[in-house]
């Protein structure tokens, strides 16, 4: 194989030790240098917030500044890039100013929308795994059956295929989601690329009850290509695939109702510790927490706990709400409010250890609203798993709002998670390369 400085060549699941290998072989092959080298680096550099895992130690951080440095100065001079903000802003922490983000490319051209189908198909799609969230899809079903599944309103299409290293823990969930019977259809083959794209394009609500703690810096294909084909998603705050949309949902959450709000309290600002408030809400439909940044929060997102008394003090709900910080000054979480309620009880806590969650205002603001209202705009973002029939309730009773509004934020979302823009960017790269080789070979 010869290479120049036309070719580029692109590993779309690089890491430390591949790229090294690659040096060494460029080394020893030395005509090889001039083309343009791009590493696609997906894994996390450390753990999730969500477990308040320490970060990367000083030792470790010099360690991997060192190598990312030898290997960006080397004949090959490669390029590296992420394909989301958070985890290139953690591998900025060893390798400043080196890492680039680009797109998603697995998506299909956009066709024409197809016309909504009488029975709402809401599709899990991808391998049957735990940490996909598959062991919760009886509940969630479960709870929907009586009301949605066995009325003909919904149906569930179920990719499981089982992998021989998940079997075990995986195939008892498949059985009893077998025994859930008409109205749940589980599709048991590996799927061709075909099969793939038709169950993603047939469905009306992708869900991925996926760990948040998997997903916080970790991107996804099929959420990927289900906001770019405009299909409202339903996924867990505080990860990738809920900062997709975050911002959607924040602007219509910060717009809700038709008519003047009912009360509004300050629940307080500056909150590095956890904060607590009582508010009277007899005959409110929906209670909204918005909670302004201040100059220092450092927290990549925080929780809203919102737990509804009755007259006697007596539980009614509890609902979390994880918000995470996108390119907006505020975040919000819209809550419908039980029947009866009398008083609420909020609760605003930072999760990951070692951050500063700097509020500079948090409101929580009541509305005399239309109960079913829509929660959210493209998606639904939930805080806990419990809530995720509640979530696809409200998804599916106001279907047309959240298609509508995931059709236009697809327009925008498109434009830049396509095969198209990958290519521009690489070519970019690649004329960038080229350029810096130049300047390297002509200094003494």
């Amino acid at each position: 194989m010869r290479l120049d400085k036309d070719d580029v060549v692109f590993f779309p699941t690089a890491n430390l030790v591949m790229v090294m290998g690659i040096c060494d072989y460029v080394s020893k092959n030395p005509h090889n240098a001039a083309a343009c080298w791009c590493f696609l680096f997906r894994q996390a550099l450390q753990g999730s917030p969500h477990m308040c895992e320490p970060d990367l130690t000083p030792y470790a951080i010099r360690l991997l500044r060192t190598l990312f440095s030898r290997l960006a100065a080397s004949d090959m001079r490669p390029s590296f890039f992420t394909d989301s903000e958070q985890l290139a802003r953690d591998y900025d922490q060893v390798a400043p100013g080196l890492f680039r983000v680009l797109p998603i490319p697995h998506t299909d051209p956009k066709p024409a929308m197809p016309p909504a189908h009488d029975v709402l198909t809401t599709t899990y799609v991808g391998q049957a795994r735990i940490n996909k969230g598959y062991h919760h899809l009886p509940s969630i079903i479960s709870k929907l059956r009586a009301d949605w599944v066995e009325n003909g309103k919904m149906r569930f299409v179920i990719q499981s295929h089982i992998h021989s290293a998940y079997l075990p823990e995986v195939e008892p969930i498949r059985e009893r989601l077998e025994s859930l019977g008409p109205g749940v259809i589980l599709t048991r083959d590996l799927q061709t690329d075909e099969e793939y794209r038709r169950m993603l394009w047939d469905s009306d609500i992708v869900l991925m009850p996926y760990n948040p703690e998997a997903y916080f810096v970790q991107t996804s294909g099929i959420c990927a290509e289900a906001l770019a084909r405009g299909i409202p998603v339903v996924v867990p705050g505080g990860t990738w695939l809920a900062r997709q949309f975050a911002r959607a949902t924040y602007e219509y959450q910060d717009s809700f109702g038709k008519s003047p709000p009912r009360n509004e309290l300050a629940v307080g600002g500056d909150l590095g510790r956890r904060e607590e408030v009582e508010l009277p809400c007899r005959g409110a439909s929906h209670i909204r927490v918005k909670a302004v940044f201040g100059d220092n929060n450092t927290a990549p997102f925080f929780q809203a706990c919102v737990t509804q008394r009755g007259d006697g003090g007596n539980i009614l709900a509890e609902d979390v709400a994880v918000l995470d910080r996108v390119a907006l000054p505020y975040a919000t979480c819209l809550m419908p409010l039980e029947e009866g309620a009398a008083r609420l009880q909020i609760d605003i806590s930072h999760v990951a250890k070692g951050t500063v969650l700097d509020l500079r205002d948090a409101r929580a603001t009541l509305f005399g609203e239309d109960p079913a209202s829509p929660l959210s705009a493209v998606g639904m973002i939930y805080g806990a798993v419990e809530s995720i029939p509640d979530c696809i309730k409200n998804m599916a009773s106001n279907y047309a709002h959240y298609r509508d509004s995931a059709r236009v934020f697809s327009d925008a979302y498109y434009r830049w998670h396509n095969a198209d823009s990958l290519i521009a960017a690489l070519t970019a790269t690649r004329r960038d390369t080229a350029c810096r080789k130049e300047r390297a070979q002509n200094c003494p």
